[in-house]
């Protein structure tokens, strides 16, 4: 068995894992580094999880040629962002190198037998998204895990989110303090300029959670709340059903409400929408058979090219709002 050692070491990080840590060497043995980037000289204490070695980083001594200052303080802390300390070119090398590692180890496609398209950039690359998962961070804050652990980092400002949410969390977290102990999650949700957000409760809905929900929609201007419960059938306060287009068929509203899933980048969904659409190729005799198909976001598209779209999803949100698409979308 070997005995490691009880004082940090030093390592140089050669590559990136597939769930994103550095990767380094000693003794023959892989370690994963959280933190810490290929070209990194860092100092790691080393400690054995399983059969898996792990460094615990202590200090950065020499910074890799792509390590660049974060944009957002609390990156060290948080995990919301892992590699804000990562260039933005290098990240888009890493996900790609992540996804066609995972396509030949697990799928057992190696990449020669494949085309590599050019890998599709989104508009921005910070400040875009428009939704986030929240949780009780003690003392009626709100906040997001900390790095790799359940711990909860309080966050009063998200640059990482839209405009109209940055701020959101700070402002939120003292209106719903009559909802902090039966509170699970709080999911917030933007479309352009409008913002509503969703309360996962533990236990039913109750008349003081909804006048808390209803003095936040208030105070804050937003659109609308959905309290949901443990059980049974969310309560809706205000309009939290926010209004966008369905990529390619602008004739089509789409719908979208903070207790069900929506790409995060509403910019980058255009592009995904349209690649997908264009690499499936449907003819107008044939009939698609779409799986985990939400709120219609790839349906409405593929109706525009194809004979037929049948829609399957398990969600009663999603399909709610799908439905609404598309009889208000003809």
């Amino acid at each position: 068995m070997l005995t490691l050692p009880e004082t940090p070491i030093e390592l140089t990080i050669e590559r990136l894992g597939q769930l994103g840590e550095g990767v380094a060497s000693w003794e023959g043995r892989t370690v994963f580094v959280p933190g810490a980037f290929p070209g990194d000289t860092v100092r790691v204490l080393l400690e054995a999880q399983g059969r898996v070695l792990r460094g615990q980083l202590r200090q950065v001594l020499v910074d890799g040629a792509e390590r660049v200052t974060s944009r957002c303080v609390l990156s060290e802390a948080c995990g919301g962002c892992d590699w804000l300390e990562l260039s933005v070119t290098a990240q888009r090398s890493a996900k790609q190198e992540i996804v066609l590692s995972t396509l030949e180890h697990l799928g057992r496609l190696p990449r020669t037998g494949f085309t590599v398209r050019p890998l599709m950039v989104a508009p921005r690359d910070w400040g875009y998204r428009r939704r986030a998962v929240l949780h009780g961070a003690g003392k009626g804050a709100l906040g997001y895990f900390g790095r790799r652990t359940h711990e909860r980092v309080p966050v009063d400002l998200c640059p990482a989110l839209t405009p109209v949410l940055t701020a959101l969390p700070g402002k939120l977290a003292p209106l719903l303090k009559p909802l902090a102990k039966d509170t699970e999650e709080v999911l917030l949700l933007a479309e352009g300029d409008k913002a509503a957000f969703a309360v996962n409760l533990s236990g039913p809905v109750t008349a003081r959670h909804l006048e808390a929900a209803e003095a936040a929609v208030r105070a804050l201007r937003l659109e609308g709340a959905v309290l949901v419960p443990k059980e049974g059938s969310a309560r809706l306060v205000g309009r939290p059903v926010l209004r966008s287009l369905s990529p390619l068929r602008p004739e089509v509203p789409l719908y979208l409400r903070p207790d069900a899933f929506a790409q995060a980048h509403a910019e980058a969904n255009v592009g995904l929408v349209s690649s997908a659409i264009q690499e499936l190729g449907a003819r107008e005799a044939e009939s698609v058979l779409e799986l985990y198909s939400g709120n219609g976001n790839f349906t409405f598209p593929l109706a525009g090219t194809a004979a037929s779209v049948l829609g399957v999803e398990s969600s009663p949100v999603g399909v709610e709002m799908a439905q609404r698409s598309a009889r208000e979308g003809g």
